[in-house]
């Protein structure tokens, strides 16, 4: 392949092959709308108390370790990174929830509830969705 009169190896088209078959479209998309997610409940419950910086950033994080997890290739490279990536996430969801609700009345074991069943949901959801979104008409089907 060349660029400009340069000639490139083919591994350096721009990595763009990596993203093929990942449902990045509809990444963009709704990851986009998650980081939307914890402002729009802060804006609309009045701006009353301080912004919730650690249940944004928590629950923004699992989006962007998938993304970069993506962009370095670790899904392909990685043998263990997918289930590592699942379980960090679910952990980071669900620490997410627990940070927002720590600033409720909310205490307990009606908090770890509430916490660990979010995160059960969340984890099959995500699974769910990447299923319809890319694994039941790609080559990962078999070990999905």
């Amino acid at each position: 392949m060349t660029f400009r009169g340069v000639l490139l190896p083919e591994t350096s088209r721009a990595g763009l092959e990596r993203f093929a078959g990942k449902a990045f479209g509809w990444r963009l998309v709704g990851y986009s709308i998650a980081a939307l997610i914890v402002p729009a409940i802060w804006a609309a419950r009045g701006r009353r108390s301080a912004y919730p910086f650690a249940a944004d950033i928590l629950f923004v994080l699992p989006f962007l370790i998938d993304t970069v997890g993506n962009a370095l290739d670790l899904y392909d490279m990685v043998d263990w990174w997918d289930d590592a990536n699942h379980f960090v996430n679910w952990a980071l969801l669900s620490g997410a929830l627990g940070a927002a609700l720590a600033r409720t009345q909310i205490r307990g074991a009606e908090l770890l509830g509430l916490v660990v069943g979010f995160g059960g949901v969340t984890a099959i959801l995500w699974d769910i969705g990447e299923y319809f979104a890319f694994i039941r008409h790609s080559s990962e089907l078999a070990t999905a």
